[in-house]
């Protein structure tokens, strides 16, 4: 009976380390702010954005120019002054919409511009994870859903090679939440 209850235990044993799923983490947040690629998407983004801000600043610019105006016209008819009044109105609708659309776009673009960089950067975090026989990998970034992560699964300086960047030398570790 001994010996019955061991390879049931064996058996279980060898079951269960077969079914143990082989998991690292990332920091992706961080891999993301070390490629170069990123540059070039802020600069692009930065000058898409100043493209709006110009228009916004001379709209606004307009804007007090013809208040200013509009508060000093002591002589024109009331009925002029009424029209004068919803011009003013309807600039500042405009501005207002050219603002709410504004972030929108930029939002729109940032997506546009970082979709390709995000897919090297999961592109190059599969690969590594495969080479490395990893089943999973967590994001331990900030935020990421990650309690805990253990120092020697940290795929961060593999991925940067794979990346073609200079690894870092310090790791990042989260601790157990409380």
């Amino acid at each position: 009976m001994k010996k019955v209850m061991m390879v049931i235990t064996a058996l279980f044993m060898v079951s269960f380390a077969q079914a143990q799923s082989k998991v690292a983490h990332v920091n992706s947040g961080e891999l993301l702010q070390k490629m170069p690629e990123i540059k070039v998407v802020e600069t692009k983004l930065a000058e898409y954005q100043a493209t709006y801000e110009k228009q916004l600043l001379q709209m606004q610019k307009d804007l007090q120019e013809k208040s200013a105006a509009l508060q000093e016209d002591k002589t024109s008819p009331k009925s002029i002054l009424a029209i004068k009044q919803k011009e003013l109105e309807d600039m500042y609708a405009n501005y207002q919409q050219l603002q709410g659309s504004a972030q929108e776009d930029i939002m729109e673009k940032r997506e546009e511009l970082l979709e390709p960089v995000i897919k090297k950067l999961k592109d190059a975090i599969a690969a590594v994870a495969k080479e490395k026989g990893y089943e999973y990998v967590m994001d331990s970034t900030e935020g990421g859903g990650m309690i805990y992560g253990d120092p020697k699964h940290d795929l961060m300086n593999d991925v940067l090679k794979k990346l073609g960047l200079p690894a870092t030398t310090t790791t990042t570790t989260t601790t157990p939440a409380k």
